[in-house]
């Protein structure tokens, strides 16, 4: 046992959630609350000096600076697992008397995982199961006292003849007041003065209440902390806000699992938008909107849009087919309830991001084709996000029953930022060359409708001529499957062939683009990107491959000459173009006003943005940040009659 001895002069603790590689740096915040936490005792906060690290460096510097140190501790997640974990195994071979201590998230609690996790990992000391506050700080507590670490709750330690001892877990923290916040204790404050590594500020993190009233199966959120939703004190929340703003920190993340779900939560949004109007920040605020949303819900996301705080509701649907729901134990939310509510946030100029999982038990090649088509809004700023499901290590679709059960097949699939995620790429009712279908189907769908390289074609088909988007869909994968070698459509099959054996193989969820630089995208940047690149080409087949689906008309056949008109590529100059339709306004309509555009002749000046003329890779960087903003890539001016002689 590394005890302290009594008496000891002052010994560190560092306290480590490092950065994910290519993710917005933000506030530490579960590292934070631990410190904090360990402040709020006068004996610790006499004994210990707490330093947070958050930088993600060289793994081989980043054990010099916590050499010496007397405890530290680990906050793992899917961003940074790997890599502290060899961080941790070089300080041990640089300081063998550190006590090193993980908790998180990647933490494994199931009995038969946490031992052998120990016995693979011998540099480690202990593991922290669940919150990690009360447990941290009874650690420290019998590290300074030299003692036994059977009185820590919530922990998994080696004692001293090699066994592995759990301890009884901690009950739920219902009080969070003694508790301290990082915010408010100064922990905190250094690293306002010390901007992320690109040297942007880091985002704040808050959560105003603990816990999270759902139990799906693939998501370890209720079930790590149960399932009662715990509030922080409102005083508390209100003051951290106050500091957030003071200091202009531009983004602010809510991290609770269902934000509105609490009565108080519009008042809570209502005094972010109070200090947002006293200090000009944050600007914008992420977070995941209740499950069951209700028109009530809508009314905190109103204060904000009201207040001037940018944000984008999130709607969490996942899948909408009911046989899934059921099968991941997800039946009490109602995925109509919450797409019905795109309307009413649009209604109010905020647009909405739609999640859907692909790989969950239950789903078919057919329900998943129905899911994404569905997932399509009439509005011109939603969008919706397809992510290949991912078997977190304590949720129950990792338990080896479930894995058993629903027939799961998984890869290790390396992230950009080193990490490796456990990837479903087949299950019973999705055997894996559906999985792949349905994967290509749901790539192509978000280049076109969420990238907007043909935003406004399949809002035509889907919306304005009612037909079946999936059916459309189809038909461009096997028009890019039957393709010529050397046509733009057999290069878009290829990017998917090579993205899909990416996944499949374990090499990655994202691949450089060639001759775009050295960023590594997702399939359907990729796609986009690709077609950009290949000019005209990929717009005369795209033309062949709609017309043989369904024979063009004058307005389709218009349509078509729009969207490549307002689509900006490569070398694009200004140019104006006279229309027999009003598409400009039937654009601007979308979601609003039913039916087609009106037989009104219109000229139509646009404007390529500059980064049209800029080198490949900065061109595709700009372009897709165009597109996820959804403003547009090109400006588009009507030009009045009269300035037409």
């Amino acid at each position: 046992m590394r005890g302290n001895p009594p008496g000891a002069t002052r010994r560190r603790v560092d306290v480590c959630q490092f950065d994910g590689a290519d993710v917005l740096p933000a506030l530490p915040l579960a590292a934070g609350l631990l410190v904090a936490a360990a402040r709020s005792d006068d004996t610790l906060r006499r004994a210990f000096a707490f330093d947070i690290h958050a930088e993600r460096g060289s793994p081989a510097a980043a054990p010099e600076r916590l050499a010496g140190t007397r405890v530290a501790a680990f906050s793992g997640y899917a961003w940074n697992w790997r890599y502290s974990l060899e961080v941790a195994r070089r300080l041990r071979a640089l300081d063998a008397d550190a006590l090193v201590v993980f908790g998180g998230p990647c933490v494994p609690r199931r009995p038969e995982r946490f031992a052998a996790f120990l016995a693979q990992h011998p540099y480690v000391d202990a593991l922290v199961l669940g919150e990690g506050e009360v447990p941290f700080r009874a650690l420290l507590r019998a590290v300074l006292a030299g003692e036994a670490f059977d009185a820590v709750p919530s922990l998994v330690f080696r004692a001293p003849d090699g066994a592995v001892v759990a301890t009884g877990l901690a009950p739920r923290i219902r009080d969070f007041d003694g508790l301290g916040s990082p915010y408010l204790d100064g922990s905190f404050d250094a690293f306002v003065e010390r901007p992320g590594p690109d040297g942007a500020p880091r985002a704040a993190v808050i959560e105003t209440n603990r816990g999270c009233p759902f139990t799906c199966t693939f998501c370890d959120w209720g079930q790590a902390i149960h399932t009662r939703v715990n509030e922080l004190p409102l005083e508390r929340v209100h003051a951290e806000l106050e500091w957030i703003a003071r200091r202009r920190i531009p983004y602010l993340y809510v991290v609770d699992a269902n934000f509105g779900i609490r009565p108080r939560d519009l008042g809570i949004a209502r005094h972010l938008g109070e200090v947002h109007r006293r200090h000009g920040a944050p600007a914008f605020c992420h977070f995941h909107l209740t499950k069951n949303a209700t028109e009530r819900n809508l009314a905190t996301v109103a204060e904000l849009h009201a207040a001037g705080v940018g944000c984008q509701v999130v709607i969490s649907v996942q899948d909408t087919d009911e046989r899934v729901l059921v099968a991941v134990r997800r039946s009490n939310i109602r995925p109509d309830r919450a797409l019905a509510l795109r309307g009413a946030c649009n209604a109010g100029g905020v647009p909405t991001l739609n999640e859907l999982l692909l790989g969950l038990p239950g789903q078919t090649l057919a329900s998943l084709r129905t899911t994404l088509a569905g997932a399509v809004s009439p509005y011109p700023g939603d969008s919706f996000f397809v992510y290949p499901v991912r078997v977190l290590e304590n949720a129950e679709l990792g338990s080896p029953e479930q894995r058993e059960q629903h027939g799961l097949v998984t890869r290790a699939v390396a992230t950009t930022d080193g990490e490796t995620e456990d990837v479903v790429v087949a299950t019973r009712t999705l055997p894996a060359a559906d999985w792949r279908r349905a994967w290509r189907f749901a790539q192509v769908l978000s280049a076109a409708s969420n990238l907007r390289l043909l935003h406004l074609l399949v809002h035509h088909v889907r919306f304005t001529r009612g037909e079946d988007l999936a059916g459309f869909i189809d038909h461009l994968l096997h028009a890019m499957q039957a393709a010529p070698r050397g046509s733009a459509f057999a290069e878009l099959d290829d990017v998917l062939e090579r993205h899909g054996r990416a996944i499949e193989s374990g090499t990655g969820l994202a691949l450089p683009v060639p001759d775009h630089g050295p960023a590594r995208r997702g399939a359907d940047e990729a796609l986009a990107l690709t077609a950009l690149a290949r000019g005209d080409r990929f717009w005369v087949e795209v033309r062949t491959a709609t017309d043989r689906w369904r024979p063009l008309d004058g307005e389709r056949e218009e349509l078509l000459d729009y969207q490549r008109f307002i689509t900006a590529v490569r070398g694009d100059a200004p140019a104006e173009r006279t229309f027999g339709r009003d598409w400009p306004a039937w654009d601007a309509a979308r979601g609003s006003a039913p039916g087609g555009p009106s037989r009104r002749s219109v000229r139509v000046r646009r404007e390529p943005p500059p980064f049209v003329h800029a080198p490949p890779e900065t061109f595709a960087a700009a372009w897709l940040h165009a597109a996820y903003a959804k403003s547009g890539a090109t400006a588009v001016v009507e030009i009045p009659e009269p300035a037409v002689a």
